[in-house]
């Protein structure tokens, strides 16, 4: 079976030329889920070859250096980690609440 990444290579790809006539603030939309998707197939699939593919292609369509993507990515996760660590909080005091 393919990786996720395989395929979302493929989608990203022929999406490429379409994604270049969108208006500025619906390219950039896109681009920020596309730096997302990059990221979440990096945490998913680790380093292999087909999600640094798509990291590769998505830094071309978005004009980012590696650097600039990387950090995207990387803030990108710490704000998910943040996130996903408030709502464990929030259904552990829900918990405590039911119990008492």
């Amino acid at each position: 079976m393919d990786e996720p990444s395989r395929i979302a290579y493929i989608l990203l790809e022929r999406e490429e030329t379409a994604l270049a006539k969108l208006d500025v603030m619906e390219q950039q939309r896109q681009f920020d889920r596309i730096v997302v998707m990059c990221a979440h197939a990096e945490l998913e699939e680790g380093k292999s070859g087909a999600v640094i593919r798509l990291q590769k292609l998505a830094q071309r369509i978005v004009k980012f250096k590696i650097s600039e993507f990387q950090s995207c990515g990387e803030s990108r996760d710490r704000k998910d980690s943040v996130a996903l660590e408030q709502r464990e909080r929030t259904a552990s005091a829900t918990e405590r609440k039911r119990g008492a």
